[in-house]
């Protein structure tokens, strides 16, 4: 007979507890040394490709909205240019969180070109801690992960217009969650009174039923607020001298949620994938009202600590989302930028942080431009890849390119305009509803703007457009904004000569085919390519041929043949 069998069965008890503890306590060592590998190799490491879901990156986008209703900021990137410029695959690329509150401080913060120059500078310095120092980085990694990454809370509502209630006459549920076992151990005393006990069971079950649908879409709030005091108080332990203000910050403001780490455990049990497990736990929920008793004592504590939980959320996510972007430096040739006082945007080795193997090009932008050029020779890349790195710069102060040199500014676009059938907007009316926010959003007394525009006014006729454009075009300069125009009306550079300098992009005809350098030249475009490329396609001879000849009388007699 085995030695264990004669031991007291109260041994066999307790040394079974210790064995679960110990095997509980090494199960959650080794899960937190995988982590850290795992976050150790996939440093610096181009992510696997992972699919855009457009509900939870709009889910991520409600705190960024939510704030932006509660605080008015000036440097907001507003949405058609984020649009414009595929805001959301940019902040995907960069989107390696760990938590779903760095998701959202990140997405918000790609969108805020305010940022004050102290808090850049800080950020920078935060941002070289993480990249040099790989014990401090990961640290704070493992704390982050505790936060969570489930979507579609609502905490981003709760934090900016608060509306968690506190169940009317708490007082009530203590006594009833209480009342069953006073009744268990004075029936010992008086026996009757074990009759009660049921009743008071059943009234628990209908009261818990009434609140539970009332309170029940709180339950994610609260989760996720209290997995966000559970990574503060996680963070509040790292030990890295560099981060020590910032870990400070963290650790006092999740100190002050105790009663939330006590009881958020309770609230909303999971009840696991063992069936006797799971109805113990719904039994122990629902007769005891645990529930509405941990509701009680959290929502008081969050009613008064909410601007202190605000900011809490801030940091921990900021901290996430700053940890991502030292890893997307780590993956892309990047500069720092340097701001000055000049109305310029100096540059060079610019690319599109979205484009692998881009071309890089050098450019001054002092002065309003014309960018003019062929079909697809790089028009709209490139002018995309200006606004981008002028938002990216005064946000994450990190841009694509050798160097850069900027002033601080607002960034607006007016690109990949839609018509809108739900507004009953044609393509044109949004074309000037787009330009329009612009020239309103023009400041002699702000901050300078730069404005980017993708072949303005196309969804109207030809002498319309042109008059159009070179009146809007001609109200630019003089004021406090830098516009850049990318156009296919080539009249546009001799009608605003004196007013935009020009620029092109070209392609070259290489064994009878097209190749594009995609490099920026100065003056405007001679060539086209329009006609080429109907040959290029198969189009009839006869169609071609008619096409070049009226395009010829054209350029000499400036009228068309009919």
């Amino acid at each position: 007979m085995p030695v264990y069998l004669n031991l007291p069965p109260l041994v066999l008890v307790v040394g079974g507890v210790l064995l679960a503890l110990a095997a509980l306590v090494f199960a959650g060592i080794s899960r937190k040394q995988a982590l850290r590998k795992k976050l150790l190799n996939a440093w610096g490491q181009k992510p696997a490709a992972r699919q855009l879901d457009e509900d939870v990156l709009e889910d991520i986008g409600s705190y960024h909205h939510n704030r932006r209703e509660f605080q008015h900021y000036p440097g907001l990137v507003d949405d058609l240019t984020w649009q414009d410029l595929d805001g959301k695959a940019l902040f995907h690329q960069m989107n390696l969180c760990q938590s779903m509150a760095g998701s959202e401080v990140l997405y918000d913060l790609l969108r805020d070109t305010a940022a004050p120059a102290e808090e850049l500078q800080r950020r920078e310095e935060r941002i070289q801690v993480y990249q040099m120092d790989e014990q401090a980085r990961i640290d704070c990694q493992v704390a982050l992960h505790k936060a969570g990454k489930a979507p579609f809370h609502g905490a981003a509502r709760q934090l900016f217009a608060p509306s968690i209630t506190k169940p009317d006459c708490p007082f009530m549920y203590y006594m009833l969650a209480a009342l069953p076992f006073a009744l268990v151990l004075a029936g010992f005393f008086l026996p009757l009174l074990f009759l009660l006990i049921i009743p008071v069971l059943l009234v628990n079950a209908i009261l818990y039923f009434k609140s539970d649908l009332r309170f029940l879409a709180q339950a994610a709030v609260l989760r996720q607020l209290g997995s966000v005091v559970g990574a503060g108080q996680a963070l509040s332990k790292v030990k890295s001298d560099a981060l020590n203000d910032q870990l400070e910050q963290i650790r006092a403001l999740s100190q002050a949620f105790p009663k939330m780490k006590r009881w958020l455990p309770y609230f909303r049990m999971e009840r696991g994938i063992d069936p006797m497990a799971g109805f113990m736990i719904d039994f122990y929920r629902i007769f005891f009202l645990v529930d509405m008793v941990s509701l009680c004592r959290i929502s008081g504590e969050l009613q008064k600590g909410m601007a202190q939980m605000r900011e809490l959320y801030r940091l921990v996510g900021q901290m996430d989302a700053e940890i991502a972007i030292a890893a997307w430096r780590n993956r892309k040739d990047t500069c720092v930028p340097v701001f000055h006082e000049g109305l310029s945007f100096c540059t060079k080795g610019l690319v599109h942080p979205l484009l692998e193997n881009a071309v890089p090009n050098d450019f001054t932008w002092d002065h309003n431009c014309l960018l003019t050029g062929s079909n697809a020779s790089g028009k709209s890349t490139f002018i995309k890849a200006l606004a981008i790195n002028a938002i990216l710069a005064q946000t994450i102060h990190t841009c694509t390119a050798s160097s850069i040199m900027l002033c601080r500014s607002r960034v607006m676009t007016a690109m990949a305009v839609k018509d809108s059938i739900l507004e009953g907007d044609s393509y044109y009316i949004a074309e000037i509803k787009a330009l329009k926010r612009i020239l309103d959003g023009i400041s002699d007394q702000g901050l300078p703007l730069l404005c980017l525009v993708d072949e303005i006014l196309r969804g109207t006729n030809t002498v319309e457009r042109i008059a159009a454009s070179v009146a809007v075009l001609r109200y630019f300069p003089g004021k406090n904004v830098l516009c850049i125009n990318a156009t296919h009306d080539v009249e546009l550079t001799g009608l605003l000569g004196g007013q935009y300098h020009n620029y092109h992009f070209t392609e070259e005809l290489r064994d009878g085919g097209m190749v594009f350098t995609y490099t920026i030249h100065e003056g405007p475009a001679t060539g086209r390519n329009a006609i080429s490329l109907l040959q290029r396609l198969g189009f009839e001879d006869s169609i071609t041929k008619q096409a070049e000849a009226l395009a010829q009388h054209f350029d000499q007699l400036g009228t068309w043949v009919k």
